[in-house]
């Protein structure tokens, strides 16, 4: 499907062929697709022919939504649609976390004291983030309640590769558990990413999102070579 982000429509009934136009009822269908380098969530519109038939197709397809957002974010430029008589919790809880879900998460902020490392020796990253928030963001149906959680990927810069995850904060000498080694004396960029999850509580209902990420970096980090000295 490319970068399309829009959404179909098709006709699921068995209409009669009686002149008058029938009445149909819409479904909202969550489907894949594909942006960049990565999928979203979109929706299809079934059409269906009562209202019965659309009551139990829209109670199928919530399970689904639950599924798929909790894997994917939803699309670029796409609102995702209200259920039956409102929006459904699933809806609502995903449209908030992929149109403001950023918002209150906290960013890296990343550091290495004391400010500079050596080459051939261990550094030790404090990442400046969290692992875990809890917000909440008043609806229609009551309070929408996000417990999000994250963990911590780091790229040093050195074409060494991404390493992580981390599940803690990381933290200075001695204690810290996010290190490194450079091998050579330069400048480096480092950057930090965390990929966030959640789960949601909304009117008894609840489930998982996921899809959202954060980042921060240290900029021209320079790396110094051990110089030994000698003492005549």
């Amino acid at each position: 499907n490319g970068s399309n982000t829009g959404h179909r429509t098709s006709q699921v009934l068995d209409a009669s062929s009686s002149g008058s136009a029938p009445v149909l009822y819409p479904v909202d269908q969550p489907e894949v697709l594909t942006e960049g380098a990565g999928f979203c969530v979109s929706y299809a519109v079934d059409w269906v022919g009562d209202l019965g038939t659309q009551a139990e197709e829209t109670a199928a397809a919530e399970p689904k939504w639950e599924l798929l957002l909790g894997q994917f974010a939803a699309c670029p430029g796409v609102t995702l649609p209200a259920g039956v008589g409102g929006k459904s919790p699933q809806v609502a809880a995903a449209d908030y976390w992929a149109n403001q879900g950023e918002n209150p998460l906290l960013v890296p902020s990343p550091r290495i004291q004391p400010g500079y490392g050596l080459a051939g020796e261990t550094a030790f990253l404090e990442t400046g983030g969290t692992t875990g928030q809890t917000f909440v963001d008043p609806t229609g149906a009551g309070p929408l309640d996000i417990a999000a959680t994250g963990e911590f990927w780091v790229d040093w810069g050195d074409g060494s590769g991404m390493t992580g995850p981390f599940d803690t904060a990381g933290g200075p000498w001695p204690s810290g558990t996010i290190t490194h080694v450079w091998d050579s004396a330069g400048t480096y960029t480092v950057t930090v990413f965390e990929k966030w999850s959640a789960r949601w509580a909304l009117g008894g209902h609840g489930g998982a999102l996921g899809g959202l990420r954060t980042q921060g970096s240290i900029p021209a980090f320079e790396v110094r070579q051990v110089v030994s000295v000698r003492n005549r």
